[in-house]
């Protein structure tokens, strides 16, 4: 509904409950609640921590942290995680749809080709 800080601030006082803790649709709405707040950087730090403790091949993670570059226009950055994410399953073309979306040029490099048409 829109209340992102205060959601965050409620998290943080009942995060000690490792069941609230460790409910990855919680965790889901912490991300949102971070980058809907443009605290990009907060986003990636949560998002470094599940994926270190679950493994660096959750798709959805992979995707999440690449939509966190994309409001600070850093679409090469993006597509590190775009191209782990890639090789795991092609269904991170929502990320790219995203991109679309938000009106970035899509920005290939020699290094990251993602997609080829």
């Amino acid at each position: 509904a829109g209340y992102y800080s205060e959601s965050l601030e409620y998290y943080n006082k009942i995060r000690v409950n490792q069941e609230i803790a460790f409910n990855s649709s919680v965790q889901n709405e912490v991300i949102k609640s971070y980058i809907e707040l443009n605290k990009s950087d907060s986003a990636r730090l949560y998002l470094a921590e599940r994926l270190l403790l679950e493994g660096g091949d959750k798709i959805f993670l992979n995707c999440m942290m690449a939509e966190t570059y994309i409001p600070e226009e850093q679409e090469d950055s993006a597509f590190i995680f775009l191209e782990r994410s890639f090789y795991l399953a092609i269904s991170c073309l929502l990320v790219i749809c995203l991109l679309i979306y938000y009106g970035k040029k899509v920005k290939f490099n020699k290094q990251i080709n993602i997609i080829h048409l």
